[in-house]
This record gives C-alpha cells, structure tokens and sequence, in this order.
C-alpha cells in the first residue's frame, strides 16, 4: 500500500490519518450523538455560508491549529462543500 499524507497534520501514513490524529479525531457512537446534537442545534444551517440543508460538524478552530475535537463550542453545522472549502483555515 503507497503511503499518502495525513489530513490532520500532514505527515506520511498508509491510513488518511496517522496514529496521533486518529487519538485526537473521535469515531464512533458517542460522536455520531454529538454531531446530530450540533447539527439540531445549528438547525442543519451552514454557519459559513448560511444555506439551508448543513450535513457535517464543521470544527470552528481546526484540530490542527489546537481545537478540541469534542467541545461543543468548537463545533458548528456546515455543508460538506464548504466544510471541504475550508480545510484546515
């Protein structure tokens, strides 16, 4: 399997996150309630562009600029085209 880079930090791992980052970025169940919990709060409305119809938890201060990954205050409903815009900015 070719090596390909990490996109949280960049650094070179066979998986898209390297063994740090996927400590740092939750998976799983408890998550999954979190990120139905923001997007309900948010009323599934994009917070960068404002439309309707947001599907992602977008991390207002990107875990590779130091954001918590699970703290509702650095979580905001957004859709997955700006979501992917944004990056890691």
């Amino acid at each position: 399997m070719a090596l390909k880079r990490c996109i949280g930090c960049g650094s070179l791992t066979h998986a898209s996150r390297c063994p740090a980052c996927q400590i740092v970025h939750p998976r799983g169940r408890p998550y999954d309630r979190l990120r139905v919990m923001i997007l309900q709060r948010d009323n599934w409305t994009c917070h960068l562009c404002g439309q309707a119809g947001a599907s992602v938890v977008d991390h207002v201060t990107p875990l590779a600029q130091g954001g918590h990954p699970t703290d509702p205050a650095n979580l905001a409903a957004a859709c997955a085209s700006c979501n992917a815009r944004k990056g890691d900015r």
